[in-house]
């Protein structure tokens, strides 16, 4: 005979009733699932338990019970220590971005048990710009030690949307991060290939698509990746860009951030066939820009070379061409606390003009540390051409003796109304002096043969066999081209109109 019994459940245990009170939000699905999985393990315990015959209840399913109902209230605090920790390592990643000059702001924060949902804004320009992310932070995420897992969707101001559907159409990027409980955020974007048409000017935009990894830890920042190659081609002309390699890499020494970095495109250009237009070729071929930053005695020093192999214009072609930068003796100390303090003054809350006036205040104190010490700064150029080389360099800096002028202390003073001050001090500080040597033929071709004798008949030219040179110093306010006095340039007044 079979009896049917009542099933009593423990309080608030009744399955109706937790499905009833369990508030479903945007990534709580995946924790139902699993409270689902555990009510229905539960109840099946239950009738078990009704069912016995001999009314006893078996030691077996007292057990199972004990564990299922241990495993709801430990599932339950498991997944949502989980949570807090993956909310509290993904906020102070934003943190640290934020302390790396990136104007990036959490605008909410929506957490579950196994994954959350953050809006952030970041600030480029004038535009904001909304990332949506999803974040995953199950026990097997957790497990592999990864704090959690970031998936991502831009949300770009109509501006730049148009401007990015226009190249690349309506594909859109795919953006994963990887966040670690020692505070790393491991990136990778990319952007599958595309193809797409603009009828206006009647050509096909091909892009091949691109791949980067953008490495941030609290020591290391690393950058690393290809693409886009395009191509444009139709009734608009040809055009490439190919060979497009980024990478970089910084990390802390002594408190400073030093490293390098790189950019090479291996050919960019093409020629046009717009009708009614004159057409127009140009071609750049192997264009690299390298930077280095190091730290020399507590001192900085800011390296910086661009080069390429040729340039082709028309009828016009140069190269190899070299031109190469060198900014040293910045105080190290200085510069890291100016990029602080402008960082702080730029997220506050403050109205612009009081921004602008502590901006003003910052940059006046770090004029006076940084000219403390003398920096200097080396220009070189050489451009390689059919009728020659053309070689010059430049070298420009302060000098010592600016430390102890008295004048210098009024600079902190944005109110001095001493406004040529500056100028002031820098004619008598102030050094530079260079060289320019151009193979007469090729200076033809890049300046107008008038300004040519103009220039060669005020003494800033002369002609050293078949190349036209000029030589210059500065120091003291005094400034001597090829050997001869020449009156600096003063500041034309200003012309006020009725």
């Amino acid at each position: 005979m079979r009896v049917n019994r009542k099933v009593t459940y423990l309080p608030r245990a009744n399955p109706a009733l937790l499905r009833a009170r369990t508030k479903v939000g945007p990534q709580g699905r995946e924790t139902m699932a699993f409270v689902g999985w555990i009510s229905r393990a539960y109840r099946l315990c239950l009738n078990k338990l009704t069912r016995s015959s001999s009314g006893q209840v078996p030691r077996g399913y007292v057990i199972l019970a004990a564990i299922v109902v241990a495993g709801i209230v430990a599932a339950g605090a498991v997944s949502n220590s989980f949570g807090r920790r993956a909310e509290r390592t993904y906020r102070d990643s934003i943190d640290q971005l934020a302390g790396n000059g990136i104007d990036v702001t959490v605008n909410s924060y929506e957490r579950g048990f196994f994954s959350s949902q953050a809006v952030v804004s970041v600030q480029l320009g004038q535009s904001p710009f909304i990332l949506v992310q999803h974040i995953s932070h199950s026990p097997l995420t957790i497990a592999s030690g990864v704090a959690a897992t970031i998936d991502t969707t831009i949300q770009a101001p109509a501006a730049y949307t148009q401007g990015l559907q226009t190249i690349f159409g309506n594909v859109s990027p795919r953006i994963h991060t990887v966040v670690t409980f020692d505070g790393v955020l491991d990136t990778f974007v990319s952007l599958a290939p595309s193809a797409n048409s603009i009828p206006l000017i009647k050509c096909i935009i091909i892009s091949d698509g691109l791949n980067y990894e953008w490495y941030i830890s609290p020591d290391i920042h690393r950058l690393s990746g290809q693409g886009p190659a395009l191509t444009v081609t139709g009734g608009c002309g040809e055009f490439k860009l190919t060979g497009v390699t980024a990478n970089g890499e910084s990390h802390l020494e002594s408190g400073h951030r030093v490293g390098n970095s790189r950019l090479a495109i291996q050919q960019i250009g093409g020629a046009s066939h717009m009708p009614g237009q004159n057409q127009l070729h140009g071609m750049v071929r192997d264009f690299l820009f390298t930077s280095l930053h190091s730290l020399k005695n507590s001192r900085m020093d800011i390296a910086g070379k661009w080069s390429l192999s040729s340039l082709a214009f028309g009828s016009f072609q140069i190269g190899p061409m070299d031109v190469e930068s060198d900014l040293s003796n910045i105080d190290a100390d200085s510069f890291t606390e100016f990029a602080r303090e402008t960082e702080e003054i730029r997220r506050s809350k403050l109205a612009k003009d009081a921004q602008t006036r502590l901006m003003t205040e910052k940059a006046a104190t770090f004029v006076v540390a940084m000219v403390k010490q003398s920096p200097a700064l080396i220009l070189g150029v050489h451009i390689t051409s059919p009728e020659g080389p053309t070689v010059g360099q430049v070298r420009m800096g302060i000098a010592a003796a600016l430390a102890n002028d008295p004048r210098l202390a009024r600079l902190k003073d944005p109110t001095s109304a001493d406004k040529d001050l500056m100028q002031q001090l820098m004619q008598r500080y102030g050094y530079a002096y260079g060289d320019l040597s151009v193979p007469q033929a090729f200076a033809v071709r890049v300046a107008s043969a008038d300004n040519l004798r103009k220039w060669e008949t005020s003494g800033m030219l002369k002609r050293e066999g078949a190349n036209l040179v000029s030589r210059f110093s500065y120091k003291e306010g005094r400034l001597l081209v090829n050997g001869k006095k020449v009156e600096p340039p003063k500041p034309q007044p200003k012309v006020v109109s009725d």
